[in-house]
Parts: C-alpha cells; structure tokens; sequence
C-alpha cells in the first residue's frame, strides 16, 4: 500500500526482517517521483528473484490496477510518507 492506494499485494518480509516498503522507503529521499518509480521497480524485481513476490504480484504493485501508475503517489506525498518513515524507524 502506497498512500491510500492498496495493490493488493502482501507487504511480506525478507529474512532480514525488513518489509517490501521497508526497503523501497530505506532508499528514501528520492530525487523525484521518477526515481521512486524506479526503486519500487527495482525493488520488486529484487524480491522476484529472491522468491518473495511473484511476477504477478510485481506486477500488481508496479502498475497498481488498471491504468499506468495510477497509484504512484505525487512527490508531496512522497515527502510526508518519507517523514513519517523516518519518524518510525527504531535506532
């Protein structure tokens, strides 16, 4: 889930602990929303070849339903997930 908008894909988790989200939002700030789109892309195809996310579900969280990147939330948005990211993180 990206801001209001639900892939519907399970925010599993690697070995290491860390949740898809976890680890787009690890690579935060982002330059621009080109640059997130780029590193929720990589990151799924990460998880695919790591065997935690199906093709489909990759997918599913890349293109968020019918529509190109309809889901992908606009830089503000972007900003505020990023703060509240940083916010929550233990350490």
């Amino acid at each position: 889930m990206f801001g209001a908008t639900d892939s519907g894909v399970p925010n599993v988790a690697g070995s290491d602990g860390l949740t898809f989200l976890d680890a787009v939002w690890a690579q935060a700030p982002f330059r621009d929303d080109v640059a997130f789109v780029q590193t929720v892309r990589q990151t799924a195809a990460a998880w695919v070849s790591a065997g935690l996310l199906t093709q489909q579900q990759a997918d599913a969280v890349t293109a968020g339903g019918p529509g190109p990147r309809r889901w992908l939330p606009t830089g503000a948005a972007i900003r505020r997930c990023h703060r509240r990211t940083r916010r929550h993180r233990p350490g």
